[in-house]
This record gives C-alpha cells, structure tokens and sequence, in this order.
C-alpha cells in the first residue's frame, strides 16, 4: 500500500456554505502543513464598469476569517484574491 503524504493545498473558495466544509476538514488529511486559500474574482459581463480593488478588499476580509479557522489548526495559511484572468499565471 502506497501512502500519499500532501503537504500543501490549494482550496478556492466562493465562500459558499461547501467551501467552508471543506475548510472545517482539510486538517483531516494526513501531512498537510500549508493551505493556500484562492478566491477568484470574475468581472460580471452585463457591468459596464468593474472596481476590482472593491471586491478584492472584500473577498480578503472574508478570506482573513478561514485563514484564522485553518491557523487555529496548527496549519500555514496563504490568502490570495485573483482575477479569473490571473489564474492561468498563478497556476504555474
């Protein structure tokens, strides 16, 4: 039997009722040590204007709520809101 050891994840969140799910049982899968918790920010396509700075501000307190969760279990928490654009670059 071949034992998976992760000891960094990536969790996206749209801060839905599932995505904290998720965040509430990462410390459940063995060896993680850091999480990197991504928010991706999507312009509305009917908006003929668009203020990411806003919503980035936004999306950051949100994400300051489940970094504090994940740090309260002994894990390293990254915090990152990205425009979907961005993503293909962060990726790498």
């Amino acid at each position: 039997m071949v034992t998976l050891m992760i000891d960094k994840i990536l969790i996206a969140t749209d801060f839905s009722k599932y995505a904290e799910k998720v965040i509430d049982c990462v410390a459940e899968i063995p060896g993680v040590k850091e999480v990197v918790l991504l928010n991706v920010m999507t312009r509305d396509p009917l908006a003929r204007t668009w203020s990411p700075g806003d919503e980035q501000q936004a999306a950051a307190k949100k994400l300051e709520i489940s970094k504090k969760t994940l740090e309260e279990m002994g894990l390293k928490v990254k915090p990152r809101v990205e425009p979907a654009e961005d993503i293909a670059e962060y990726a790498k």
